[in-house]
């Protein structure tokens, strides 16, 4: 009995001391823990630390690059005043300021004669820099003004960057002759602009007019869309619910500074239209610069309208129609006006467009004739192909040479965009449109 509780005791003994030894290394596990939290909190301090010396410093940047942003646009502004100042002009008979969106000219010290306005021709040049960049010059203009004296603003946009800008300036009106040459050197940011003109046409040339028109006709319409800014633009979004079916034309390239493109599409007249004494039509585009040099902006063309008739009936004969007719009467025959002419313009009559009457396979010849035209900008399918002048005419005509090899088989639309010599120095310059229809033929199909 004694020895068996001898062998409980020593039992125990072994099982206090086994007790003991799991208690110490708790302990020590306890220990490595704490540290451990303690090192995971510093590491977590260091970290917010640093966090927040990165958003210091980003924010120190961020204000560096606004600070750096205002004193280029004061030293933008800086460079623009000092350009008008150089630019400013004084002459006997004006005083010119240039900047980059305008050219303001007061002229001063004309004859004031009565009925006879004093006439000056103009025009303007833009040099672009460094170096031998690309040369601008706009068409030869008139601005005329009663009395002595009178204030323009020739609306224009310089290049982007460094550019020369020259107005050219020639008078002999009233006794007063003589003229002035400006030069300015400015420094102009992006201007993204762009115009939208909508022209209707049936069978006829293309006008922003009214136009009448007999139920079942189809009036084409032709909107085109013109950079006028100095940054290439992206024209997308084009509309126009006046059409039947989609519109032709349209282009998805970038459309650079001064170039056009065009948006042509049909409508046929109904009883409907007739009912309702007119058909007006409007069309509108977005125009995208490039990132960084502007925003986006739409625009709407000026709606045009047509005034439908009865299928049958006879159409009212138009203002300058009439115009003829009462001159063709009135007149002795000798001096009977010219058959054809348009009003504003010299004897001669806005030509037609000439083109292939057979579908072409290759190469084929665009022209107009010369006779009273400034100017002409050819088309094919919306895109500008060339423009000439009336000093490249030959044999009476002014042509431009298209490659048929890379046409699409099917019916392609070529529009000449036509600036008629004003018959008068007192005139305004009028552009009409002349369009047909070219066809490429189809790709023969070998057995």
């Amino acid at each position: 009995m004694r020895r068996n509780r001898l062998l409980a005791l020593a039992i125990l003994a072994i099982l206090g001391l086994a007790t003991v030894a799991p208690a110490g290394q708790a302990s020590d596990a306890t220990r490595a823990e704490r540290q451990a939290e303690r090192a995971l909190k510093a590491a977590e301090h260091a970290a917010h630390r640093e966090a927040v010396k990165i958003q210091r410093e980003a924010a120190q940047r961020q204000r560096q690059e606004v600070k750096a942003g205002k004193q280029a646009q004061r030293h933008e502004k800086q460079l623009v005043r000092e350009a008008v100042r150089h630019a400013l002009l004084e002459d006997p008979h004006a005083v010119v300021e240039v900047e980059c969106t305008r050219i303001t000219v007061h002229f001063r010290a004309f004859n004031d004669v009565a009925e006879s306005p004093n006439v000056i021709d103009q025009k303007v040049i833009f040099k672009q820099k460094p170096g031998p960049g690309p040369t601008y010059v706009t068409p030869l203009t008139s601005y005329s003004f009663e009395g002595g004296e009178a204030t323009e603003e020739i609306p224009i946009v310089a290049p982007i960057g460094e550019s020369s800008v020259v107005l050219r300036a020639r008078f002999a009106s009233n006794g007063i002759k003589g003229g002035f040459n400006v030069r300015a050197a400015l420094t102009c940011p992006p201007i993204p602009r762009f115009a939208l003109q909508t022209l209707q046409s049936i069978s006829g040339p293309f006008t922003t007019g009214t136009i009448p028109g007999t139920v079942g006709e189809t009036v084409t319409y032709e909107s085109v869309a013109t950079n006028t800014g100095n940054t290439p633009l992206t024209f997308t979004g084009f509309s126009d619910p006046g059409c039947d079916g989609a519109p032709m034309g349209g282009s998805t390239s970038v459309i650079a500074p001064r170039d056009t493109v065009s948006y042509v599409c049909m409508h046929a007249l109904t009883n409907a239209d007739r009912t309702a004494g007119f058909f007006a039509d409007a069309a509108s585009v977005t125009g995208t610069p490039e990132p960084g040099e502007g925003e986006a902006a739409t625009l709407d063309s000026s709606g045009v309208l047509v005034a439908p008739i009865a299928a049958g009936a006879e159409k009212p004969k138009t203002e300058e129609e009439s115009k003829k007719e009462v001159t063709t009467s009135s007149a002795p025959p000798a001096a009977a006006s010219p058959k054809s002419g348009v009003l504003g313009f010299s004897s001669s009559a806005v030509p037609s467009l000439r083109g292939p009457a057979k579908c072409v396979r290759g190469p084929f010849t665009v022209s107009v004739k010369s006779a009273g035209v400034a100017s002409v900008i050819f088309y094919l399918d919306g895109h500008k192909l060339a423009r000439r002048t009336a000093h490249s005419a030959k044999g009476g005509l002014i042509s431009i040479r298209v490659s048929g090899a890379r046409l699409k088989a099917g019916a392609h639309r070529l529009t000449a965009s036509i600036t008629m010599v004003p018959g008068s120095p007192t005139a305004k310059a009028v552009v009409a449109s002349r369009a047909r229809t070219v066809r490429r033929c189809a790709t023969a199909k070998h057995a």
